[in-house]
C-alpha cells in the first residue's frame, strides 16, 4: 500500500526541465596573445597546466565548452596579474571583440 502511494505522488507531479544556457564565446581566436601577454606579465595564468596543457588549448578548450574566459578582455585590460583575480570587474561591459 505505501508503495502505492508514493508512485500515486510521484506519477501526479509534473517533471519540467531547465533550458540549458549556452555560451558561444566569439573571441576564442584571440587565446594565443591572452595567454602571451599573461605570461609577459608573469602570470600564473598564462603558464601550462601540471598535466602540460598550454594555455592557448586550454583558453580554446574552455571556450568551447562554454566557458567565456574572455580572452579579448586579458588582451585590452588586464595590465597585471592582480587584474586577473576579478575579471568580472575588470571585464564588466568589455566588447570590444576584435
Amino acid at each position: 500500500m505505501k508503495y502505492f502511494i508514493f508512485f500515486s505522488i510521484i506519477s501526479a507531479c509534473t517533471f519540467t526541465t531547465a533550458t540549458p544556457v549556452v555560451v558561444e564565446p566569439v573571441d576564442s581566436d584571440q587565446c594565443p596573445e591572452a595567454c602571451t601577454k599573461l605570461r609577459d606579465l608573469k602570470c600564473e595564468e598564462g603558464q601550462s597546466l601540471p598535466d602540460g596543457t598550454s594555455c592557448e588549448d586550454f583558453c580554446r578548450h574552455s571556450q568551447e565548452m562554454g566557458h567565456a574566459l574572455q580572452p579579448a578582455c586579458i588582451i585590452n585590460r588586464v595590465h597585471s596579474c592582480d587584474d586577473m583575480f576579478d575579471l568580472e570587474t575588470t571585464c564588466l561591459g568589455f566588447t570590444d571583440v576584435k
